[in-house]
């Protein structure tokens, strides 16, 4: 019996069925063999080499002469990276080394102070550090050094080089007091006996040895102490009274630029403005710290007018010829009597300025404050001075708690 599906195949075949011949016995149908799957074309066939380079080969093979000057490029590239890279290296570990376990040594011009402070400078009349700012000041130099020495080009003593304008280092414990003295007091304030009771002192100006009025910075200080509860009140007058002075003060001290600063904000401000208040409560605040005695202007006594002058002259002569008769012995000692006949071998003490009642000085005719001339008439830490120079014992004054400190 024919199969059924074979005759359902042959049905639906496309091409013209012949005949089919007469079969003889049916042999068993073969098992299906399932159709072979088509081929992957998924995966990429590996590339073909690049034409160029094939061409390059073919046109530079391994042993030309443009082969061989490639890899000489490529070869001095590499070495040239190669020595920038060591370098780099070289200098980071050198660096490193210098930095942080050998200490390297401080310039020279940092360490030393660019000004100088010897007694030729002492004595010119400009010198960087002294009458100058100084380039800068040392690394070692805690505080910030200003210009704080002004010498007396009129001063017989210094300038004939008998003494230095610093001339106070017999005494090793007090000479520093001394020398706080030396740039607003003549030699003849505490060298030359005492008439007794209050001394007719002025004020003498060291560049041309005359008479002058107090000066601008003294001047100033009492104004801003004596009216500070005023001038909040009228600032136009005191507005009017502060810049002259503190023009004069500038014209001492030289270009300083914080009171430049001040001058600048107080000239420039409406007067009463905030600007203009708060420049005029810094220039209270900060304008006693630059009193240190460089006023361009010494107290001296003065009888006379001009007497200043003609005795610094007259010392001037006579050190000059002690010191050119250095082999004449009975010569040098009769000009030794005549320049210090008249003064006194010990220096008075501080208490007859600083302590007696009445004070040799009157210091608010000076140009001082009532208050600083209340102050400095009875001063604790000139009766401790006395104290030391005497070698008698002493104990520290409570300076923070008095008037003193201000």
């Amino acid at each position: 019996m024919p199969n059924p599906l074979n005759i359902l195949r042959n049905l639906f075949r496309s091409k013209p069925q012949t005949p089919e011949a007469p079969r003889q016995a049916e042999a068993p149908a073969a098992p299906a063999i399932p159709p072979a799957a088509p081929p992957d074309t998924s995966a990429e066939a590996p590339p073909a080499p690049p034409i160029e380079n094939q061409k390059s080969k073919i046109k530079n093979p391994p042993h030309s002469f443009l082969h061989l000057l490639n890899e000489f490029r490529i070869r001095v590239h590499a070495f040239a990276v190669l020595l920038i890279v060591s370098f780099a290296g070289y200098l980071a570990v050198t660096y490193l080394m210098h930095t942080v376990f050998m200490q390297p040594p401080v310039p020279t011009r940092f360490l030393d102070w660019q000004g100088r402070n010897d007694a030729a400078a002492l004595r010119s009349s400009s010198a960087a550090g002294l009458t100058t700012s100084a380039e800068r000041a040392p690394l070692a130099h805690y505080h910030r050094t200003r210009p704080w020495f002004q010498p007396d080009p009129r001063n017989g003593c210094t300038v004939s080089g008998c003494h230095d304008p610093l001339p106070h280092t017999r005494k090793q414990k007090v000479p520093a007091f001394a020398n706080f003295h030396a740039t607003f007091l003549a030699c003849q304030m505490c060298h030359a006996p005492a008439d007794g009771g209050p001394t007719a002192v002025t004020w003498v100006n060291i560049t041309s040895a005359q008479r002058q009025p107090p000066p601008a910075m003294l001047q100033l200080l009492r104004y801003l102490d004596t009216f500070s509860e005023l001038i909040p009140k009228n600032p136009a007058e005191a507005h009017a009274a502060i810049l002259p002075l503190l023009r004069g003060t500038l014209t001492i001290l030289g270009d300083d630029p914080a009171l430049s600063t001040m001058l600048l904000q107080i000239e420039t401000s409406e007067p009463g403005s905030p600007v203009w208040r708060q420049a005029v409560d810094q220039l209270t605040y900060d304008l006693p710290s630059y009193a240190r005695g460089e006023y361009g202007a010494k107290l001296a006594r003065e009888p006379q007018p001009g007497s200043y002058q003609e005795t610094s002259r007259t010392l001037r002569n006579l050190a000059q010829r002690y010191l050119a008769n250095y082999s004449d012995v009975p010569h040098r000692k009769q000009l030794h009597s005549e320049i210090h006949g008249s003064l006194l071998k010990e220096p008075v003490t501080c208490l007859p300025c600083h302590g007696d009642s009445p004070a040799t000085l009157n210091y608010e005719s000076l140009g001082y404050s009532p208050r600083r001339a209340k102050l400095l008439g009875n001063l604790q830490l000139a009766r401790l001075m006395q104290q030391i120079r005497q070698g008698e014992q002493f104990h520290l004054p409570k300076l923070l708690g008095s008037d003193d400190a201000k």
